[in-house]
């Protein structure tokens, strides 16, 4: 995970940015609701979909599943110049 972070300090973060902590895997609050969302990479990619080029999307891991998830999910989140890896305790500094 911590290799593929793009935003450690309140100054790497884009101008304009939406948030998205993802969720531990499964999650029952969104799994048996909206079978789509259960991987996340899709409700990210309809999230850039829908908003425009000038927003980013700033991304930052479950604290308790850093590590948990493959290293091919982190890669494809790292090859879209629209979305930010946040710092796992980034924000608890804000």
């Amino acid at each position: 995970y911590e290799k593929y972070v793009t935003v450690k300090t309140i100054e790497m973060l884009p101008k304009k940015f939406i948030y998205f902590p993802l969720q531990v895997t499964p999650e029952s609050s969104i799994n048996n609701l909206e079978p789509y969302f259960v991987d996340q990479l899709r409700a990210i990619d309809l999230l850039l979909m829908n908003i425009t080029p000038d927003i980013k999307v700033v991304v930052k891991e479950h604290p308790i599943f850093a590590g948990e998830r493959s290293e091919k999910f982190y890669k494809i989140l790292s090859c879209n110049l629209r979305i930010y890896l946040l710092l796992l305790l980034f924000l608890y500094y804000l």
